[in-house]
Formats: C-alpha cells, structure tokens, sequence
C-alpha cells in the first residue's frame, strides 16, 4: 500500500487459524471487507460490556483485572514473594494436596487480618469470576489469619463471600478451571504456610492497601512481608 503526502488509509490485517484448510478459507473470505471486521469489533465490544455488567465489573477494574492476570501469567518479582521467603524451602508441591489444591494451576495468594481491608477480596473474588470468564484458568487462595479469638464472625464473612462468588461460577466455560480456597491460618501449619507463599504466581495482603494500590506500587524484593 502506497499513502501518498498528506493522505490518510486504513488498513485491517487479520490473522486467521483454523483446523482445516477450507475454514481457514471460509473465515479469510468471512472478514476480507473492512465492513465484515466493523461488525465483528463491534459485537465484540458489546459482548464484552454485558460480560462486565452481569459482573458489576466496570471498564477501570477490568483494566485492572488484565494487568493482575498479566502478572499471573507472566509472574513479576515485585508481585510475588520476598526473595528471601522464596529462597528459605524448596517447594513440595504434596504439602499443599492436604488442602485440596493440586497446585496444577497458578495461585494468587491472598492473606488477610482485618475486616477493613475485606474489600480486596471482594476484588480478587470478581477478578477470578472475570478470569474465568476470559478463559484464564487458577486458583485463588485466601489466608485469614486473624487471631482465632477474634476470628468466629469474620471467618463467617469471608465464607458468605466466597460461597456466593462460587455459585455465581460458570459451569460451562469448556475447559477452564481454576477454584477459591478459603483457609484458616491458624489451622496450618508453618510449613503450609511457607509453600504456598513459595508458588504464589502473585501474592495480596490485606495490609498493603487497595488491589490498586499494590498493583502501582513496586515494592523492593528483598525483605518478608511485615
């Protein structure tokens, strides 16, 4: 294509796979007019804005969402682990079968102490919905690790959020899985705790501050969470 001084041209370059031959033709056929892509774009768009509305997701958490599973995909060190708690133990994958998790899928760990920050998980709970959506298959794994005395009616909270995020679950989403574990962190023991901070793709505490918040800040690598 030649765009001569001063003009402006359009181009749309679609890339194309298919089983067969014949279906590889048939769709090139299907989207070779600009119309034909127009009208793909813009059911796609529709699609994904009925998605975000039956979640309660808006455009700025989705955003969010994408760049949180960017990091589970694509682990980032400042997201994870301090360096020093991933060099203490070798991972032993086993530990974690006790628990119910085949540590088949990538994790994101999430440790929380206080009722004030339950938002984050509110988060995470509607950023593994819409994972699961998009076909990003793992599992959310969820510490509550305040003190037993205090714990009975926050430990319910946290049921009641998880229990109605996993009945809002697809059945249907073809071979994506991925599951929510709520876990008592006085029930485990310090080993348990140690490996599943070790395979941790991304690790959230409650401390730190908003979803948001820890996702902007790159905190140092080099020091346990506090």
């Amino acid at each position: 294509m030649r765009v001569s001084p001063g003009n402006t041209a359009h181009l749309v370059f679609t890339t194309i796979a298919a089983q067969t031959r014949e279906q590889v033709l048939d769709l090139a056929d299907r989207y070779r007019d600009a119309r034909g892509f127009e009208r793909t774009l813009t059911l796609a768009w529709t699609h994904a804005q009925v998605q975000l509305h039956h979640l309660g997701i808006g455009p700025d958490e989705a955003q969010l969402f994408q760049r949180l599973a960017n990091a589970v995909i694509y682990p980032e060190v400042s997201l994870r682990a301090a360096s020093d708690q991933l060099g203490r133990a070798n991972v032993d994958i086993a530990t974690l079968w006790a628990l119910g998790i085949s540590g088949d899928l990538p994790i994101i760990l999430a440790i929380i102490d206080n009722e004030d920050d339950v938002e984050t998980i509110r988060q995470l709970l509607r950023a593994h919905e819409y994972w699961r959506m998009k076909q990003l298959s793992a599992d959310l794994v969820i510490v509550n690790e305040k003190p037993p005395s205090y714990n009975q009616d926050f430990q319910g909270s946290l049921d009641a959020l998880v229990h109605g995020s996993q009945l809002r679950l697809s059945p249907d989403l073809g071979n994506t899985r991925g599951r929510i574990f709520l876990i008592r962190g006085d029930l485990i023991t310090p080993q348990t705790r140690s490996q599943l901070q070790n395979v941790a793709r991304v690790l959230i505490l409650g401390r730190r501050g908003t979803l948001s918040e820890q996702m902007d800040v790159r905190r140092p690598n080099f020091a346990s969470p506090p």
